[in-house]
């Protein structure tokens, strides 16, 4: 199905893909012109939300295949559910927050599974042994993925306070999770990933329609907490200069 769903978006087939590939499912290319098409987008976003779900589902996951399934939704190369977004203002609000919140809990259900967590990849024949665990790095960007996927429902889905609130315990999480070391090399690395993370889920808030509800700051004692902890992380860089 994907090559047609690509053909019938840009004109041109994607490749044939083989069960060792299946993460190519997840992106389907953008054309010069966007589709105007309601049909096409709906056909479109509801595949693109069971490749998905279809990557993400645990009984079938693998540490290894969870650390690639994060490297390739972070690709810019990736045009994936959330790429599409912006096209999906011609299709009914409650079909993209059906999308949006089944991503999430796709994705969350996904990076919560003590199956990837605990069990080696028994298909996999290397020299290399496969990897134990994700790293926290790969499951904390899975995790961000899904929030922002909560971020770009309609109003009234989800409550700002919730998205916050996730954003600094999927953090909390990371930071327990990543190993100490005596560089500061993986320190750094860390840092920037929260903060270009934190950076981009403010931006989804800005554009909503209700923002400033969702980032309510008078009794927004989530977000406060939140924007704390950004700020607590922004001091460990030079974040004047740096650029997201």
């Amino acid at each position: 199905m994907h090559p047609r769903i690509c053909l019938a978006i840009n004109g041109s087939e994607g490749r044939q893909t083989t069960g060792s590939s299946k993460l190519e499912l997840l992106s389907v290319p953008k054309a010069a012109s966007p589709p105007s098409n309601p049909i096409l987008l709906n056909l479109l976003s509801t595949y693109l939300l069971h490749s998905l779900m279809l990557v993400s589902r645990p009984e079938s996951s693998t540490p290894s295949s969870v650390q690639q399934l994060s490297t390739t939704l972070d690709l810019p190369s990736t045009f994936s559910l959330l790429s599409w977004h912006p096209d999906y203002s011609l299709l009914p609000s409650k079909h993209v927050d059906s999308l949006l919140t089944r991503a999430y809990a796709a994705l969350t259900k996904l990076c919560n599974s003590s199956t990837i967590l605990k069990k080696p990849s028994l298909k996999f024949k290397s020299t290399n042994p496969p990897i134990s665990t994700p790293s926290p790095e790969a499951l904390f960007s899975l995790r961000m993925y899904a929030l922002r996927c909560l971020a770009h429902t309609s109003t009234g889905v989800v409550e700002g306070k919730i998205v916050w609130d996730q954003a600094t315990k999927f953090t909390s999480v990371l930071i327990k999770m990543t190993p100490s070391a005596p560089s500061s090399t993986s320190e750094e690395s860390v840092t920037r990933l929260v903060l270009r993370s934190f950076d981009q889920l403010v931006q989804i808030a800005e554009t909503r329609a209700d923002n400033g509800i969702f980032v309510a700051v008078d009794d927004g004692k989530n977000f406060i907490a939140f924007c704390d902890y950004w700020s607590s992380f922004a001091k460990r860089v030079d974040f004047i200069s740096w650029d997201f």
